[in-house]
């Protein structure tokens, strides 16, 4: 093998182990755990979801995610979007699948991935002939040192989210939209 053929070789597994060390240090922080009346297993318990973040080997954030079963099919289903489109709004359960409308959009224009800040989870209370009504929980995501809280200022006072449970609305039995997020 030729010196410059034996340098390439090198430069490219170099390359490639740094890019294999960054990814390893690249890890999901999950903020909340979500369930819904709606999605349940075949023994009737409700099947859990997971808002997650992914942050790189400097604990900045760079995806948001979600994790869960989708309500039309019943199978696993996994979304993933850069940290710009927060500020865009985040649909996690496919419209089509909900009513035929956005039921939760997380959305945020303050959000910074190294240290967090405000983020809006607006969803989908009733539908109506001359507008949807909507609710909305004012959520902060904040940073201390190398962990990430999701936070919620509510009537109990500052306190961190554990997990969600979206109740869902009925009308004449059918889903039509949610009715209360319990926060725990």
């Amino acid at each position: 093998m030729h010196q410059t053929s034996a340098k390439a070789v090198w430069i490219l597994a170099l390359g490639f182990l740094a890019a294999n060390i960054q990814s390893v240090q690249a890890r999901e922080v999950t903020l909340a755990e979500v369930t819904t009346d709606l999605i349940k297993d075949k023994n009737g318990n409700e099947l859990p979801a997971y808002i997650r973040m992914i942050v790189d080997e400097d604990g900045e954030v760079t995806h948001f995610k979600y994790d869960g079963t989708s309500p039309k099919t019943g199978e696993p289903s996994s979304y993933t979007w850069p940290v710009a489109q927060l500020a865009k709004g985040l649909v996690p359960i496919d419209p089509a699948s909900t009513f035929g409308k956005k039921a939760v959009v997380l959305k945020s224009t303050q959000f910074q991935p190294a240290n967090g800040g405000p983020v809006t989870l607006n969803y989908l209370s009733a539908p109506g002939p001359f507008g949807d009504r909507r609710g909305e929980l004012r959520l902060d995501v904040d940073r201390t040192g190398p962990e990430w809280i999701l936070w919620i200022d509510d009537k109990e006072g500052r306190r961190p989210v554990n997990s969600m449970r979206f109740i869902s609305r009925k009308i004449a039995g059918k889903p039509v939209g949610i009715q209360q997020v319990v926060v725990k």
